[in-house]
């Protein structure tokens, strides 16, 4: 009997896709997270960075990238269509690419630097695993990740902030297993902070960010 698996991470897409607009109002403004990406920034040991945007969204982070810190070489993916054609809006000059992460197809030593804000949530942990082994592989000597997600070991439908109605599906990550697994692939953590986060039900999660160098 064959069995047949809903594939959750469309499941988000979906509503990302329909939600986009009310995204990019809420999150355009990265100032929440703006001195854990400026400290992400001062590790670079080149003036040039080479930077791949996974889940770039509507390019809220690309933007800071490109307008503030002035690096010009960006390569934005996300799955869905909405985001990427709002990311093209908000910054023209970098390149965004309709892709799924869980398939990239970059050659090793490629990039300086790679930026993974929230898209581990929607994520399994196998995939996870898999996506952090990539990464490894696509960074040059010495480059940098930046990776973020919410603390927990729940995963299910959720409503979130910008989505009204229509759900996402989340999967929520412990310290020991972003640590051990970024060890495994030879990543060395630089910096490890934890934040609370009001939810829409006026509770608050903790979200995860993480800092860490592949090895020369």
């Amino acid at each position: 009997m064959k069995i047949i698996t809903r594939d959750f991470n469309q499941i988000s897409v979906n509503t990302y896709n329909c939600c986009a607009q009310a995204y990019e109002q809420r999150f355009m403004d990265i100032t929440p997270y703006r001195l854990n990406v400026d400290e992400f920034c001062t590790y670079f040991l080149t003036e040039k960075p080479n930077i791949l945007d996974l889940g770039c969204g509507p390019g809220n982070f690309s933007s800071y990238f490109y307008n503030t810190k002035g690096y010009k070489k960006i390569t934005g993916l996300d799955l869905s269509p909405e985001m990427i054609r709002l990311a093209k809006e908000n910054v023209p000059q970098a390149t965004f690419i309709l892709a799924d992460i869980r398939k990239l197809n970059y050659q090793d030593s490629t990039f300086h630097g790679i930026f993974a804000s929230f898209c581990i949530p929607f994520l399994s942990y196998n995939e996870t695993n898999d996506l952090i082994a990539n990464v490894s592989n696509m960074l040059k000597p010495d480059g940098l990740l930046y990776l973020s997600c919410m603390e927990g070991c729940q995963n299910g439908l959720e409503q979130t902030s910008f989505s009204g109605e229509l759900a996402v599906y989340l999967y929520y990550y412990s310290e020991e297993f972003l640590a051990s697994t970024l060890e495994e692939y030879g990543m060395q953590v630089l910096s490890f902070n934890k934040r609370n986060y009001k939810t829409p039900d006026g509770k608050y999660s903790t979200d995860i960010i993480i800092i860490a160098q592949k090895g020369n």
